[in-house]
């Protein structure tokens, strides 16, 4: 059962930044939260009006055998053109981040285990709050914190 708790954005117009100095500081703040981080994508390719750069990863956290925290990290720059040593350009940053209860399938497949999960999850409701909804959304918020500073932007 898959439930998706966490949505931000972040839009950055024409200004200076270093790629490759957040593509690294996001791999070592995953593993800073305690994340697996999963490239899913790159692509790159000339535009009309700059380069396109395309950037997809997963991070992912077991916290049990029961529950799992994933995000999906979509980074799409435009516009790019060599600043000196850094980039210049546009951005558009998307993070998701969801709670898989039951992950490892361990209710089984048939209707009556789902119906059984169901309540399980809605019995324990401030639990899984604050087992991992909770975490999620503190995790998804010091990530997009951290993104916003690496492109320039400070955060209160």
């Amino acid at each position: 059962m898959e439930k998706e708790i966490f949505s931000r954005n972040i839009v950055v117009t024409d200004e200076v930044f270093d790629i490759d100095k957040i593509y690294k500081g996001i791999k070592k703040k995953s593993g800073d939260l305690g994340y697996t981080f999963i490239e899913k994508e790159q692509a790159t390719k000339p535009g009309k009006y700059g380069t396109e750069l395309k950037f997809k990863f997963i991070l992912d956290k077991e916290v049990d055998e029961f529950g799992e925290l994933i995000f999906d990290l979509g980074f799409s720059f435009d516009r790019l053109s060599k600043a000196k040593n850094l980039d210049r350009g546009n951005c558009e940053v998307s993070i998701k981040g969801k709670v898989i209860f039951d992950y490892k399938n361990r209710w089984g497949m048939n209707k009556f285990n789902k119906t059984l999960l169901g309540l399980y999850i809605k019995f324990t409701d401030s639990a899984m709050k604050k087992k991992y909804i909770v975490p999620l959304i503190l995790d998804g918020n010091e990530m997009h914190d951290f993104i916003k500073d690496s492109f320039g932007f400070y955060t209160s």
